[in-house]
């Protein structure tokens, strides 16, 4: 059972983090400290991150974005499929967020990527063949939540719910 405080600091946490991905992103592209800071400045707290905070998924699923953009970037200046493995692993992550619309921008985000930035084709061909494996580890990970709902047990439920209303027979 998770407690409300500790659902607020995760959210947090993750903010942190993609402020802190995202600059390592851009340090990558020997940019000025200073810009690095800004600019994952702007990533981490603008008006939309902020304004979905509330939302778990969400904010889970957006803080993998950068380490996917890193990811493309080191591919494409080594010529080396196997930089892409943070890619791979940050759209599981994604995907595990539990925000499908999410994954799917982030998805259509790294193809468009690494169709524009990268200096050769392969590199879009890896991307590609990297987000489509993605899932594939985030199926690994939810395989011990099926293993209960195949079973028929029902999850527990954090807040006690609506009780049904009891029949009135006979009258």
């Amino acid at each position: 059972q998770l407690k409300y405080r500790t659902l607020e600091i995760l959210v947090i946490g993750h903010v942190w983090l993609a402020f802190l991905f995202c600059f390592i992103w851009l340090r990558n592209r020997q940019l000025k400290t200073l810009a690095c800071i800004l600019r994952s400045g702007i990533f981490a707290y603008s008006g939309y991150l902020l304004l979905q905070l509330s939302h778990f998924g969400l904010v889970c699923g957006y803080t993998w974005l950068p380490v996917g953009l890193w990811s493309i970037d080191q591919a494409a200046t080594s010529r080396d499929w196997r930089q892409l493995w943070k890619l791979t692993l940050a759209s599981a992550l994604c995907f595990l967020a539990g925000h499908p619309p999410t994954w799917f921008v982030f998805f259509i985000c790294m193809l468009v990527y690494a169709a524009c930035s990268a200096p050769h084709w392969k590199t879009l061909v890896w991307t590609g063949a990297s987000l489509t494996y993605s899932p594939l580890i985030a199926m690994v990970a939810l395989r011990p939540a099926r293993e209960p709902a195949a079973r028929g047990e029902r999850a527990q439920s954090s807040a006690p719910g609506i009780p049904r209303p009891r029949s009135k027979r006979g009258t």
